[in-house]
């Protein structure tokens, strides 16, 4: 059940549009002298014992008076019903009058057909024809589109007609009517005029008729009734709701909301019935079947076949309650909600009992305004407005209508769905008033938000709705600059400076309107960080505008600055900005001002800096940068590069940031040359404290130049001096030690004068004082160790002595001595000097320690001459045992020594077949025999060249032939020379043959032991041979046959040669030497032969 009107109310001010055409955009409403939409009371006090305001919620549907005509219409006549269509509105007065209006109220046509009051009007389904009934017992039906006028008398008063849906294009042109007679009347056109039927009568008057398709339904005092005309059989009876009061005074409503949804109202009660079908089953006629949740008291009658003498259809219809609701107001009248299973209600509520006349004001009654109620199927209340109607105190629940206008139907009264951009009307007609509701759309949530200045939310849904097309973006523009409008009037100036942004875009013409209206009320500074440069660009007056405004006042001098850093010059008057802050300067400057004033008239002056700047001026700018001590003047110097314009500010830019100022003037050194700096600093101080400054400057800049290039500042190394000894004691001494540009004397002076004895030290050893320098050391320094080095470093034994004598002439000097003694001082000698019965602290440890380490030392040089002479030893066998090895490449059998070879590889030798070292391979190479007399020492340098030239090759240092042929095994010695092994072996047997048993150290010779010979390079040992010689010629004393002896030939082979050992292993390693060393067939090993 309904909990009434007053709860979930809501309430808003009167929307007018200009026209009630669906669709239109934001604008204001028109003003009205009534306000049709007023708000609902507040909630009653809850069970919980508090008052609470519960949030008020949108209304559903907009509302608005209907003018153009009807207010000349009802000011002469007054309302009784109404009929709406998609086309058109018909209106039907006490008068009798019918006027045919557009949806502005515009009047159409006009009828004067009745002598009383037009209770019913009804339009076919085409909106071609139109029907009215009226209290004088008579109905007429005219053509809209044509003169076509019919009258039909009834001699009774008639309360409903309604014209058949398919009139305009049927021949039988039926219509259905009923009054107070209590007959239900339907008249067709025959062969022969109007026939007429009663299709029903004996129940009281017919209050309401509606038609649909092939359904009549109507009401009487008993109930609701429903006839099939395609049956001529009646399909359904709905009861009238006990207790409910007489139609009479609550007049019965009834809507089709579908072809097959009858809705019925019948004062305070609703009931939804829905027609259904079902093939004819033998059952009792006349059962009533109740609808789930309806009580037994009202239910619906299901009527297969009613007909007197009439035959059964096979396919019946019949009605079942799907939904009922009761209220607590009286229902004026009910149409479908264009919602699913919602309905929207005309509610009336009684303020005291009324009189029973209808239509006239009955003084001393006063009634409460009507509400439109948004009710569900299921009794919820969705919506409720309050409707300020003119003259609403005196009217009863029978003077209003509600009718609506649904586009998917067409005519009467539906729920369907609209096409996209269509909507329904609904009209609540009062005898001097019509007001016409339809749905809110985007553009009214909008305008309900700024209403109840949720701006924001506002704002973001036009947002939202532009983004998904349903709004056009003027609409989000005209929000936003409510939105602006609002926060301005509530002096948020920041917030509506912030929004312009967002909401003008770029739109120039509406920028350069709110920067007049900023400035109209002083508000540019707020919005001016947001006033844009580019897309869309201003005129150049608006910024302008902007700069000047900012002048006027001291405090908004920062924000000019920031102005004019952050826009570009071109935007602007430049000149003319110019000449205004030299204006506002010289204003300032005949004014006294404050500290806080002061400040600002620095950055107004920092402002005019960057106009110079801007004007290609920068040598002005620098000019105020450096007046006014900025720090970014170094980097502006270097950006523009002022180096030429910096000589006369040296000394203010040192004094503003001297490590800044020195980095500087070195990175450019040949515009702003040291002798210029020196020359400006020491120039113009007016008292000591500022020479004292400029002086302690002048040091970190010649400090710094040092560091960087000792020698670029070398004429002022003098000056430098006194700078040190005045400022930085830490740092003259490394300086003295470094610099070769200044006077020893006066360094000594200045080192004197400021008793700074370590670099007096320094200076006289350099002086070559070195004595004084001594006695500095050890009287004023009292120093050992130093005195120590510095003996060391001048390398003086007669210093040495003084440092002794000197140094045992105290006590605690000696005992330092004794500490500190090192290699330099023999501790024997020092200890002679010691003088009888003097105390010398801590003597005892001392002399134990110096003791100590003379035995300590002795010891160390022994051992360390026992491992050296080990090691010696050691590495000399292992270079002599490596000098033996060889590699070998071959199978790895054991081979059989030279000289067992068979003869017949000595004969091929001696004959010449196998090739000496100096032999002439087969591509025109020279060819002797390898152990042949004739070659002597005429004969090594080839061999050296021939040596040299095929070491490492990969051939035989015999045959020539590469090692991969078919010679078999092949020897490779340290040295890098390789020998196939048959052709070494016939050439050291060819050699030893040629000596002969008496030859030096023979092999095989009657002293020497009987052993394998050791396999030598045959070319190196010959290179020894002809050294040896070489050396006797040089005078050397020394024989060749004693350099070819036995065991030192092989001595010789592993020195003289020069060949290390590692050449092996190097040969091995060398991966080209190894593709060359290896051939199909034979495998490598590497192998020593001794």
């Amino acid at each position: 059940m309904a909990s009434g009107p007053h709860q979930g109310g809501t309430a808003g001010r009167p929307e007018e549009a200009a026209s009630p055409q669906r669709g239109g955009g934001l604008h204001e409403p028109e003003a009205c002298s009534d306000n049709v939409l007023d708000g609902v009371e507040e909630p009653p006090m809850s069970e919980g014992g508090g008052e609470g305001e519960e949030e008020e919620e949108e209304p559903q549907l907009k509302y608005q008076r209907l003018g153009a005509s009807i207010p000349a219409v009802l000011a002469k006549d007054a309302a009784s019903c109404i009929c709406v269509t998609d086309r058109m509105v018909a209106l039907g007065t006490h008068d009798g009058a019918v006027y045919v209006l557009d949806f502005d109220g515009n009047e159409v046509k006009h009828f004067s057909g009745h002598s009383a009051t037009v209770n019913e009007i009804s339009f076919d389904r085409e909106g071609e024809f139109i029907a009215s009934c009226s209290d004088d017992g008579s109905v007429v039906i005219a053509g809209l589109y044509s003169e076509e006028v019919s009258h039909f008398s009834y001699k009774r008063p008639l309360k409903a007609v309604a014209l058949e849906p398919g009139y305009a294009r049927k021949t039988s042109k039926q219509f259905v009517c009923g009054g107070l007679a209590g007959e239900l009347v339907i008249n067709a056109k025959r062969w022969l005029g109007h026939q007429e039927h009663v299709i029903h009568k004996g129940e009281g008057a017919i209050h309401a008729i509606q038609w649909r398709g092939s359904l009549i339904a109507w009401a009487n005092d008993y109930g609701v009734k429903v006839y099939d005309c395609s049956t001529n059989q009646r399909i359904a009876y709905i009861d009238r709701p006990r207790g409910s009061p007489r139609a009479d005074l609550y007049r019965p409503t009834l809507c089709w909301s579908s072809d097959t949804l009858l809705i019925v109202a019948w004062a305070d009660f609703i009931k939804v019935a829905k027609v259904k079908s079902e093939a004819f089953s033998d059952h009792t006629h006349g059962v009533s079947a109740a609808a789930p949740g309806a009580s037994q008291s009202m239910s619906t009658t299901r009527l297969n076949a009613f007909t007197s003498g009439g035959s059964l259809d096979k396919t019946g219809l019949y009605m079942e309650i799907v939904a009922q609701m009761q209220t607590d107001f009286v229902i004026s009248g009910l149409v479908p909600y264009h919602a699913p299973e919602t309905v929207l209600v005309l509610a009336f509520l009684d303020q005291e009992e009324a009189s029973e006349s209808v239509g006239q004001p009955v003084e001393g009654v006063t009634s409460r305004r009507p509400e439109v109620v948004t009710l569900t199927w299921s009794n919820e209340e969705l919506s409720s407005d309050a409707l300020t109607i003119n003259g609403f105190e005196h009217y009863k629940a029978n003077d209003y209508r509600l009718a609506a206008s649904q586009p998917s139907r067409g005519f009467g009264n539906s729920c369907e769905a609209w096409a996209e951009g269509d909507e329904p009307l609904y009209y609540i007609v009062s005898p001097k008033d019509i007001v016409l509701a339809r749905p809110r759309d985007t553009v009214d949530h909008l305008h309900w938000l700024m209403d109840k200045n949720h701006h924001d939310q506002a704002l973001k849904a036009a947002e939202k709705a532009f983004a998904a097309g349903k709004i056009k973006e003027s609409v989000v523009q005209e929000v936003g600059v409510t939105f602006i409008r609002m926060l301005l009037s509530s002096e948020d100036f920041e917030g509506a400076a912030s929004l312009c942004t967002k909401i003008l875009k770029t739109n120039q013409e509406a920028w350069e309107s709110w920067v007049y209206h900023f400035a109209s009320i002083n508000q540019l500074h707020a919005l001016a960080p947001y006033i844009p440069t580019k897309a869309p660009r201003l005129s150049s007056t608006m910024y302008d505008l902007v700069l000047h405004a900012f002048l006027e006042d001291t405090a908004s001098f920062s924000k000019f600055l920031a102005m004019v850093r952050e826009w570009p010059p071109e935007l602007y008057s430049l000149d003319d900005i110019v000449s205004a802050v030299l204006h506002k300067l010289q204003e300032l400057d005949q004014v006294e001002l404050c500290l806080l004033e002061s400040e600002n008239v620095d950055l107004l002056r920092e402002a005019l800096a960057e106009l110079y700047v801007a004007q290609g001026h920068p040598e002005r700018t620098l000019d105020i940068y450096t007046e006014l001590r900025r720090p970014r003047v170094f980097d502006f110097i270097r950006s523009h590069k002022l180096f030429w314009a910096i000589r006369e500010k040296i000394v203010p830019l040192l004094g503003l940031h001297p490590t800044l100022a020195v980095q500087l003037f070195l990175e450019h050194r040949e515009e702003v040359p040291p002798r210029v700096v020196v020359g400006k600093v020491m120039e113009g101080a007016s008292s000591e404290t500022e020479l004292r400054h400029r002086r302690q400057l002048l040091h970190e800049y010649l400090h710094e130049l040092w560091l960087q290039d000792a020698e670029a500042g070398a004429e002022f190394h003098m000056l430098q001096i006194e700078l040190y000894a005045e400022f930085d004691t830490q740092s003259m001494l490394p300086f003295l030690q470094s610099s070769q540009h200044y006077p020893l004397e006066k360094a000594l002076d200045v080192c004197e004068k400021h008793r700074l004895i370590r670099e007096q030290v320094f200076v006289l050893g350099r002086m070559g004082n070195s004595q004084e320098a001594l006695v500095l050391i050890l009287e004023e320094l009292l120093d050992v160790k130093q005195a120590i080095e510095f003996v060391h470093a001048q390398r003086d034994p007669g210093l040495r002595d003084e440092l002794i004598q000197r140094a045992f002439a105290r006590p605690q000097l000696a005992a330092d001595l004794l500490q500190h003694i090192g290699s330099d001082i023999e501790p024997l000698e020092l200890l002679r000097h010691i003088p009888l019965r003097m105390p010398i602290p801590g003597l005892r440890d001392r002399l134990t320690r110096i003791v100590s380490d003379m035995r300590t030392e002795k010891v160390l040089r022994e051992d360390c001459n026992t491992i050296l002479k080990k090691d010696r030893m050691r590495l000399f066998e292992s270079l002599l045992e490596h000098s033996k090895m060889a590699v070998r490449l071959g199978s790895p059998q054991v081979l059989p020594p030279y000289h067992s070879f068979p003869s017949q590889a000595g004969q091929n030798a001696a004959n010449g077949k196998v090739p000496s070292p100096a032999s002439k391979p087969k591509d025109g190479g020279h060819r002797v025999r390898g152990g042949h007399k004739g070659h002597g020492t005429a004969a090594a340098p080839a061999r050296v060249e021939r040596k040299q030239s095929i070491r490492n090759s990969g051939r035989c240092c015999l045959c020539l032939d590469f090692l991969e042929s078919e010679q078999g095994r092949s020897i490779v010695f340290c040295c890098g020379h390789a020998y196939h092994d048959k052709c070494l072996r016939a050439a050291l047997h060819s050699e030893d043959t040629d000596k002969g048993p008496s030859g030096p150290a023979a092999p095989h010779s009657s002293t020497a032991p009987s052993k394998i010979p050791v396999l030598r390079c045959l070319l190196c040992t010959q290179a020894m041979r002809a050294e040896g010689r070489h050396r006797k010629t040089d005078g050397t004393g020394r024989s060749p046959g004693k350099a070819s002896n036995g065991g030192e030939k092989l001595q010789a082979h592993s020195t003289l040669a020069g060949e290390p050992v590692a050449r092996s292993t190097a040969l091995l390693d060398d991966p080209n030497a190894l593709q060359r060393l290896q051939f199909v067939g034979y495998g490598h090993q590497r192998s020593s032969i001794f």
